[in-house]
Order: C-alpha cells, then structure tokens, then sequence
C-alpha cells in the first residue's frame, strides 16, 4: 500500500469482517502501526486502535504487537497489566 488513504481504506475494509481481522491479523496492526508514523494521522490511529482493541480476541496471537500499539497510542487505561511484555510494564 502506497499511500495513507489506501491504509485507511483497507483498514475500513478489514474491520467489517471478523474473518477478515481473523485471518489478516499481523498485516492489519502493522498497517495501523504505520498510520501512527503520521502525525496528522494521530486521531484516526487512535480509532483504529480502539477497533483492534474491541475484536482484541482475533489478534490473540499478536497481543504483544496490538499492546505496543495501544501503548503507542497513549491509550494506558485500555491495557491489561498482567498481558505486557517487561517493555510495555516499564513505560506503563
């Protein structure tokens, strides 16, 4: 994806289907991750963040990489403490 509003649109997209968010889960917090590169792009990061935070249960296997996200974010409130890696513990 070249550019944010792709990202944007395929996030759009991937967050209609729980299949989709089941089996895409990396590709869609990398593509969220990437979102919060761009400063501008801060609002909409943290919206998909609070999705991926509400299908939590289709990133199961990527729960240190969407925890870091969500870190990222500023979202600490949203974090389960006893799931962070000692990385994500120590800035909590």
């Amino acid at each position: 994806m070249s550019n944010n509003s792709e990202l944007i649109t395929y996030l759009q997209q991937s967050f209609s289907s729980r299949t989709t968010l089941n089996e895409n889960g990396f590709s869609i917090l990398s593509s969220i991750s990437k979102l919060g590169a761009d400063p501008k792009l801060q609002e909409m990061f943290q919206e998909f963040v609070l999705r991926a935070l509400d299908a939590r249960q289709c990133f199961k296997q990527y729960a240190d990489l969407l925890n870091s996200i969500t870190r990222r974010a500023g979202l600490y409130p949203y974090l389960e403490q006893s799931e962070l890696s000692l990385r994500d513990q120590m800035a909590f």
